[in-house]
């Protein structure tokens, strides 16, 4: 089974309570080590839930997130302009096709895909 619902409450448990959304990387040295930090910790956190809940959506979803995210910061350093849509585009299609059509997950998503594609996408993640 897929669940969704409680790997967002702790992905917004993360931000909030530890104040994961105010780390920012300026410098090209720092955004690398924010990268390879971000890949260490989804996996850390992948390995756990997959071995303690026993259930390899842990692995899958923490992983895929985290490597695309990572991703995009890569192609940030590089100074890539479309890296933002393409990390939304990674996302939006895992969304789509393994938790809406794989795992029939009511998403409710099609906000997203406007504004991925409209290039707005702070509405899409409020939505």
């Amino acid at each position: 089974s897929c669940d969704r619902n409680i790997v967002e409450s702790r992905n917004g448990i993360a931000k909030r309570r530890y104040g994961l959304d105010r780390i920012l990387a300026y410098l090209a040295d720092t955004a690398k080590t924010e990268a390879a930090l971000i890949v260490f910790a989804m996996e850390a956190v992948a390995i756990t839930l997959w071995l303690t809940k026993d259930n390899i959506f842990y692995l899958f979803n923490f992983s895929y997130i985290g490597l695309s995210i990572s991703l995009g910061i890569f192609l940030f350093i590089k100074k890539y302009k479309h890296a933002r849509r393409i990390v939304q585009l990674l996302v939006g299609l895992y969304m789509l096709i393994y938790l809406g059509l794989i795992c029939n997950e009511n998403m409710q998503i099609e906000g997203f895909w406007y504004y991925l594609f409209t290039g707005v996408f702070e509405a899409a993640t409020i939505h």
